[in-house]
Formats: C-alpha cells, sequence, structure tokens
C-alpha cells in the first residue's frame, strides 16, 4: 500500500486532484477491491433463483437473512419478494447463462435453482445451458481444494465439448 503511494499522489497531483476527494477516491480504489474479495463468499452463498422456494428449502441462517432484508417471509410480504426474485424478470434473460448447482447444498438448494431453470428454458430462450445440475461426491468433503478440482474437471469437460 505505502508503495502506492508515491504514483497515485503523482498521478492525482498530474489529474489537479487534492483533498478529501483524493483521500477519499485512494481508499475507494484500494479498499474495495478487498472488500468484495473479502465478502464474496458470504454474496456466492445467498440462493438465486426461485426466492420463495429457496426460502423454504434453505438452511435456517438464510431464512433469518432472508426475513431481515425482506422485513418478513414470502407470505407477510409477498410484494418485497417479487421485486428481488429472478422469477419476476425471467423473461429478461439474454445472456448465456450456466448453471451449476449442487444436490446437497443447504444455501442454494435445488428447489431455488430448477425452478428458474425451467422457467427461462420455457421462454424458449436459446443460450448455451448446461443441461446438468453437477455434484460429485467429494464436493461435499472437507478439503477446500476438493471443491477447485472438482469445479476444474466440469469447465474441463464444457470447454473441450
Amino acid at each position: 500500500l505505502q508503495m502506492a503511494l508515491i504514483p497515485v499522489f503523482q498521478l492525482f497531483r498530474t489529474l489537479h486532484v487534492s483533498g478529501i476527494p483524493a483521500v477519499v477516491l485512494f481508499h475507494v480504489a484500494f479498499g474495495l477491491p478487498f472488500a468484495i474479495f473479502l465478502l464474496r463468499n458470504f454474496f456466492a452463498g445467498i440462493p438465486a433463483g426461485d426466492f420463495v422456494a429457496a426460502h423454504h428449502a434453505c438452511a435456517p441462517d438464510l431464512q433469518a437473512w432472508d426475513i431481515a432484508v425482506y422485513g418478513g417471509t414470502p407470505e407477510e410480504v409477498p410484494e418485497a419478494y417479487r421485486r428481488s426474485d429472478p422469477m419476476t424478470y425471467v423473461a429478461n434473460v439474454k445472456a448465456p447463462t450456466l448453471v451449476i448447482a449442487g444436490e446437497n447444498d443447504p444455501r442454494c438448494p435445488l428447489e431455488g435453482v430448477t425452478p428458474w431453470v425451467d422457467a427461462v428454458r420455457a421462454t424458449g430462450f436459446d443460450g448455451w445451458w448446461d443441461n446438468e445440475l453437477y455434484s460429485p461426491p467429494h464436493w461435499e468433503a472437507a478439503d477446500p481444494f476438493a471443491i477447485g478440482r472438482g469445479l476444474r474437471e466440469v469447465l474441463g469437460g464444457l470447454l473441450e465439448a
């Protein structure tokens, strides 16, 4: 961080940026990527797909998260869930999408993923899809490198196809 200070100072001087804006810009530029990196696993654990189905099938800690974020359960505040639910925007999917979901994942259960995939396919979307929901047994292992090896197998097979 200190090694970057002098070149950034010189850049700011050239661009005539100083004072509070320079301090804020510096901290955002150097702090935000690290903060995103730290929070990545947190956000990756939030289910995507049919939020209502996922709420009922996911782990209790994520149900508590939903209740805190939306202000209640899907039955109590349906409009809040509808606004954020990817099922609401199925017709807007335009980008090719790869879906990989684990069969025994309490954070992102298949009950929330499968309806979304089926709904997008029903629109006639012709993007590239991985037709299989893949969850080899070694992904459930405590070894964090086993997950990486499993992902490499899946992606390697897709790239060769």
